[in-house]
């Protein structure tokens, strides 16, 4: 609702409705603090990533190969190799898969100029 009002209730609302009320505030407090966290959490791991390691983020992000980002930016592919390596360091994640999920619930920094 509105203002993060959980309910409206007429002021001669029985006690037990009024105690519901303020219960599910309470929880949906709790989650939006979570959430919050959870994203500011997320956020500070991609903050840690270099220029260089964003622009590579957004190419796998894209599902684009090694070969194919190396072409884009103008570097070797061993280095593509090692800017991905890091950036899954930082990032901690097992894969790519894990990877897209983290960056679809926030949204990375996006490399400039680009």
């Amino acid at each position: 609702m509105r203002s993060g009002a959980e309910d409206f209730l007429i002021k001669t609302a029985p006690k037990d409705e009024l105690i519901a009320a303020i219960e599910r505030a309470l929880e949906r407090d709790v989650r939006e603090r979570n959430d919050r966290a959870r994203r500011q959490e997320l956020q500070a791991r991609f903050a840690r990533l270099t220029q260089r390691e964003r622009e590579v983020l957004m190419h796998v992000l894209r599902g684009r190969l090694n070969k194919q980002i190396a072409a884009d930016l103008h570097i070797d592919e061993r280095s593509v190799k090692r800017h991905r390596t890091s950036l899954i360091s930082k990032i901690e994640v097992r894969s790519v898969a894990e990877l897209a999920r983290l960056a679809a619930e926030i949204d990375p920094p996006s490399p400039k100029g680009r």
